[in-house]
């Protein structure tokens, strides 16, 4: 009896030696397919940002709804860093005209040409210091200048008006798209 009990736990090794072999096989092969489906997907990601990056870049909603469908993260990135600049572009704007806005009023308001002269002035150095273009600005207080400075405020809150009715759009649409509602 002792040969086929000894016989039987020798095959026994041998089968758990072949089904461990065969495991680690099939574990190298699942290694190799995902690395394979890895590389697959950096090759279509690389391939999809040489045609579209432009889109990407300027915040295509088709570009960015394309990547979502080979990386959901990547296009939630994008979208993210589309609204963070959008928000700040509008942000700028808003605040460009209301200094403007409350510049002007400064100017205007004043109670003489040398006070409304010495406000211009600062008001036209505090905008270039802004970043704002003022580059056809009468070089000194005079008619000239006080004309500018109501077409400047007009301009201004046209601006203002107009982001206010993008952003609105903008919602709608968003709002739209998500829930089927406007916020008309």
């Amino acid at each position: 009896m002792p040969n086929i009990v000894g016989a039987y736990q020798a095959g026994q090794r041998g089968t758990e030696e072949l089904q461990t072999a065969r495991l680690g096989r099939v574990m190298e092969q699942m290694k190799l397919d995902a690395a394979q489906r890895e590389q697959t997907q950096k090759n279509q990601l690389l391939q999809f940002y040489q045609q579209n990056g432009p889109g990407l870049v300027s915040g295509d909603p088709g570009a960015v709804n394309d990547l979502a469908k080979l990386d959901p993260s990547l296009a939630q990135g994008f979208q993210e860093k589309a609204q963070a600049n959008k928000d700040a572009q509008i942000k700028r704007a808003t605040d460009q005209a209301e200094f403007i806005g409350r510049g002007v009023d400064e100017v205007l308001n004043s109670k003489d040409d040398v006070e409304r002269a010495n406000k211009y002035n600062a008001l036209v150095m505090q905008a270039k210091a802004a970043g704002i273009d003022v580059s056809r600005a009468p070089p000194q207080w005079g008619s000239d200048a006080e004309a500018y400075l109501k077409q400047a405020r007009a301009r201004a809150t046209s601006v203002k008006d107009q982001i206010a009715a993008q952003t609105k759009a903008a919602d709608d649409a968003e709002n739209k798209r998500r829930f089927g509602i406007t916020s008309g």
